[in-house]
């Protein structure tokens, strides 16, 4: 663990994120942007004058793309992160290219949905999208021609990204874990199991515990998907049946709303939250804490840049900036999570057991299987 770092586990040595590897100016609220000017590229060129860049233009594609995005002028980010973190994110693009970025906060599947409405609409508003890479989700958006090319060429930042962790039409920038989320003041560390399916013994949490909904998909599936694996479908079943039925735990995908009652000590714990939602909170002096038990799930944060958004070079330069130190520091210096690429003061350091799952078959699990298990122990 980092010196300074308020996370702690139970359980575990920290292990870096070397090893790993090795195996919001903040606007909230819906923007609309009109789209951009038309194309400047000239349909006849030949051959040797497609070899030399036009007048005014450099020779190197990231600097045409600097460029065109200041002319274009901000970014809209759709995502789900924290607003301590995307303050980070608007003061440091800003600062470093004079670029607004303004923010949609959504959760990855009303934000999956907007989305959908937008390409059906043949509007769309967003530019960048952030997640957990859902990565049936973006292979039907690249399919249907939403999503626009990554290129190292444009965004040399992603030539550091391990090869697992970009494509061409995303990349991660977040490797976060996800764990359970308690008020010191009510919870005694002591009594905390190492395993997860161990939770619902913890018979004084009954009526004060919450497990986020699994239909808001991504990152909720694959740690249930995740626990599924490690034990088999007869534990994890007594532990779903244990934890949503035995213990009376409030599923909710208000996942804020969530955090703060923990924080306000009326509700003793969440059960399986990704530590980018809670750890900013634990870093703002609220009586509570981050322990991860086993197993592990690890769920990376994708980005994709959206083919029709309003400002295309915009969206680019974003993901690059948010691919480089400052970028990686924004978003991980905190404390909330790891770049996959490099090392940042203040990163979070994860247990030497977490691991991340194919997102393919979580979903299709979550969405045949996990859904319907959790909402039948609930009722």
């Amino acid at each position: 663990m980092h010196e300074g770092s308020s996370l702690m586990w139970k359980g575990h040595q920290p292990v870096s994120r070397s090893r790993l590897i090795r195996g919001t100016a903040l606007v909230v609220g819906a923007v609309m942007f009109a789209a951009c000017g038309g194309d400047d590229s000239d349909g006849g060129a030949s051959a040797s004058e497609e070899t030399a860049p036009a007048a005014g233009a450099s020779a190197d594609p990231f600097e045409n793309l600097v460029a065109a995005a200041k002319e274009e002028g901000s970014v809209v980010f759709y995502t789900g992160e924290s607003q301590q973190v995307l303050e980070t994110y608007a003061q440091g693009f800003k600062e470093e290219y004079g670029i607004d970025v303004v923010i949609q906060n959504l959760t990855q599947g009303p934000m999956q949905e907007r989305l959908d409405q937008e390409f059906q609409a043949g509007r769309v508003q967003a530019d960048v999208a952030g997640n957990t890479l859902d990565a049936a989700w973006n292979e039907r958006a690249a399919a249907e021609g939403h999503l626009a090319d990554l290129t190292e060429e444009e965004l040399p930042n992603m030539a550091g990204l391990p090869d697992e962790h970009k494509g061409q039409y995303h990349v991660i920038h977040r490797l976060n874990p996800m764990g359970v989320f308690y008020n010191t003041e009510l919870v005694e560390e002591e009594t905390l199991p190492d395993q997860v399916v161990d939770i619902p013994q913890m018979a004084d949490w009954k009526g004060r515990v919450a497990v986020i909904d699994p239909t808001l998909g991504g990152a909720i599936h694959e740690w249930h998907y995740q626990i599924l694996q490690v034990v088999g479908e007869e534990r994890y079943e007594a532990f779903v049946n244990g934890l949503v039925g035995d213990l009376d735990a409030q599923v909710s995908g208000a996942i804020s709303a969530l955090v703060g009652q923990v924080s306000a000590g009326e509700l003793m714990a969440i059960v399986g939250i990704p530590s980018s939602l809670t750890v900013p909170s634990v870093n703002a002096g609220v009586p509570a804490q981050v322990y991860y038990p086993e197993p592990v799930t690890i769920y990376r944060s994708s980005l994709q840049a959206l083919a029709d958004g309003p400002h295309p070079n915009a969206a680019k330069l974003f993901i690059n900036w948010l691919l480089s130190e400052e970028g990686a520091t924004a978003s991980c210096g905190g404390g909330i999570c790891t770049p996959p690429h490099m090392d940042v003061e203040g990163q979070i350091e994860f247990p030497e057991t977490a691991t991340f799952v194919d997102g393919i078959t979580a979903r299709e699990v979550g969405d045949s299987y996990i859904n319907g298990l959790v909402a039948s122990a609930a009722n």
